[in-house]
Formats: structure tokens, C-alpha cells, sequence
């Protein structure tokens, strides 16, 4: 599917950035959130409130555009109902991207230059924007709300501002986050993925610790895909013992 490139657009302010009064997230669901959002894992209870506490409820109509690819980000966001879509305008410096755009091109129409396609589909507790707040750069891909068939709805987000973000996100969080980026993309298996496939991957890696002695696989662990990021462990067979 194809979609069309949106007018610049501002991202909006939190009232701790001296924006208008925004709804406070409620108390409710702060261990789920807190859990299944591997940034936040490592942040004390007292730390976990005070994220909470810092949040507000936006909410945005079919249409919208919620954060443009290529501005400079403002705020992290958490889906809560709603399905806004991600996409991106494919460059001729990412072959990956000319590959799925090409896939969703009609014959005879638009340029390269020109394409914008679907990468995502977001669904409530999935999050978009610390990215550019983590790394300090331009939004790679654009998020909007559908408006492409009757019956499409408004999205529900919560908003933390990036000045929150920041004080709130210890800095060995956001440099173990920053640390993992790294190592990934020095993995063959990751390194040949487009941007936004990758940073997808790296929301699923959670920072574990283990400690001399631990199995970190075997017959009674579960299966997990590991990366080493400081250490070094041992690879045991019934025959060798091997240093990797």
C-alpha cells in the first residue's frame, strides 16, 4: 500500500515544555507497562511512579500526523488504543527501503524519490519516539493515524516529554540502551537490516546479567538468542570445553 507524504509538521508539547494542560495518565497498569517495555526494566518503584505520574493522555484524529520523519523528536509515546501506522519515505540510499517501496508501487506511477510505504502497524503497548530521544536525532519514519477505509478511529497515546525522559532515565539505562544498539550492529545477522527493521529488534533485547557459574543455555533453560555484550562465557560439550 502506498501513502502520500505529509505537510511539515510540529510535534506536539507537554505542559512541562509550556504547552496547554494535557490529562494525567492514572496509577492504573504501572507494573504492565513498566514490564513490558525493556527501557524501563532496570528503573526503581520509585522511579516507575514518578514515570507514571509524568505521563498524559493525547489523543489524535484519523489523519493526523503524530511525529514526521526527518523533525527532531519531542516526546516518547506509549500506544493505548488505536492502531497508528508507521511509514516512511523510501531513499535511494537504502536499498532496503527502494525494495519494499518498489513492492508497493503501481506500474506506471510514481517516482522512487517519491514513495512512501507502510512499515508498521502499531498496537496498544507498543512505543515510538525514544529513539531520536535516546540517539538525539531526527524521527526516522513518520507515525500517523489511519484514515484509509470508513470506520477508522481516533488513537489514544500516552506522551512523556523528552526533558522527563531524560531525568527520569538513569544514565546507564540509556547507555546500556546505547550499548546494545552498538554491538547489534556489529552482528552480521542484524547489520543488513534497514534502519527501522533494526531498531525494531533492539526493542525486543532486554539487558540480563549473569553471574560466574550460571547456565545461560542448556537442556533445562529455556531457549533464548543471546548476544555478549560484556564478558566472556563458555561453550561446554560432553567432550571439550570451549572458551568463547
Amino acid at each position: 500500500m502506498e501513502y502520500r507524504a505529509q505537510v511539515p509538521h510540529t510535534e506536539r508539547r507537554l505542559p512541562d515544555e509550556n504547552a496547554p494542560p494535557a490529562k494525567k495518565v492514572t496509577q492504573d497498569g504501572i507494573v504492565d507497562l513498566c514490564v513490558n517495555i525493556p527501557i524501563f526494566q532496570d528503573l526503581s518503584i520509585k522511579d516507575k511512579n514518578d514515570l507514571v505520574n509524568s505521563m498524559h493522555i493525547l489523543e489524535f484524529q484519523p489523519g493526523e500526523v503524530i511525529v514526521q520523519q526527518g523533525m527532531a523528536g519531542c516526546n516518547m509515546y506509549i500506544v493505548v488504543d488505536g492502531n497508528p501506522l508507521v511509514i516512511e519515505k523510501a531513499t535511494t540510499t537504502d536499498p532496503c527501503n527502494l525494495r519494499t517501496a518498489r513492492d508497493h508501487l503501481p506500474i506506471g506511477t510514481q517516482s522512487d524519490d517519491d514513495i512512501t510505504v507502510l512499515r508498521q502497524r502499531l498496537s496498544p503497548g507498543d512505543t515510538f519516539g525514544e529513539e531520536s530521544l535516546i540517539h538525539s536525532c531526527p524521527h526516522g519514519a513518520s507515525v500517523i493515524v489511519p484514515n484509509e477505509r470508513p470506520g477508522d478511529r481516533a488513537v489514544t497515546l500516552w506522551a512523556l516529554s523528552g526533558n522527563t525522559f531524560h531525568s527520569l532515565l538513569t544514565v546507564n539505562a540509556l547507555h546500556r540502551r546505547k550499548l546494545l544498539s552498538k554491538i547489534l550492529s556489529e552482528v552480521h545477522l542484524f547489520s543488513q537490516l534497514c534502519n527501522h527493521t533494526r531498531i525494531q529488534v533492539e526493542k525486543a533485547f532486554v539487558m540480563k546479567e549473569f553471574k560466574e557459574g550460571d547456565a545461560i543455555i542448556g537442556d533445562k533453560v529455556e531457549a533464548r538468542f543471546h548476544v555478549i555484550a560484556t564478558g566472556e562465557a563458555i561453550h561446554m560439550t560432553n567432550t571439550a570445553n570451549r572458551r568463547c
